[in-house]
């Protein structure tokens, strides 16, 4: 994988008549290389409309193979949740299209935003970390900004273990009513 940036003109040009391909776009090889690992849950969504662009295999898992030209904020709990995300998604595109300091990319942040909960293709619902990266537009290949939408669950929280030979308490894990008569 080569970044477009640091090939020269001569070099680019070599390669071409050389057979060997064009380098790779540098958001593209950033959406492979999460890709990567098969349970990650990850939505490439065009902004500001949050449009499913693409999806990793493990959002395919989550939510099934139909998810391309849907809205990532359907995919939330609740309308609430919903908008919360849109709003957070656009202020922090807004940001991160601002000019940045030196030696940063315009256009490229990454924020962690909390936790959100989502309702899988079944319709169950599960807490998840929502972390977004902005990625900048790259006019020289016609490709406008997009925003990357990495989803992780939380691990469901574990009943504590109880005892060997220990008794269960009542309903609810309360304790019993009752009475005694001492003699």
């Amino acid at each position: 994988l080569r970044c477009p940036s640091r090939l020269t003109d001569t070099a680019e040009r070599s390669s071409t008549m050389s057979g060997i391909p064009d380098a790779a776009h540098c958001r593209e090889v950033g959406w492979q290389l999460l890709g990567i690992v098969p349970t990650t849950i990850g939505l490439l969504c065009e902004v500001p409309g949050l449009k499913v662009l693409d999806v990793t295999g493990g959002a395919k898992s989550t939510w099934g193979s139909t998810l391309a030209g849907s809205l990532v904020v359907s995919l939330l709990a609740t309308p609430t949740s919903a908008a919360w995300l849109r709003r957070a998604i656009v202020t922090h595109q807004n940001l991160a299209s601002l000019e940045g300091s030196p030696g940063e990319v315009p256009g490229f942040a990454v924020h962690t935003l909390g936790q959100l909960e989502f309702r899988d293709g079944a319709g169950r619902p599960f807490e998840s970390a929502v972390t977004v990266a902005h990625l900048p537009a790259e006019p020289k290949l016609g490709k406008a900004a997009t925003v990357v939408v990495v989803v992780e669950p939380l691990a469901k929280a574990q009943k504590p273990a109880r005892p060997a030979g220990s008794r269960r308490s009542g309903i609810g894990g309360g304790t019993r009513a009752g009475s005694a008569v001492l003699s």
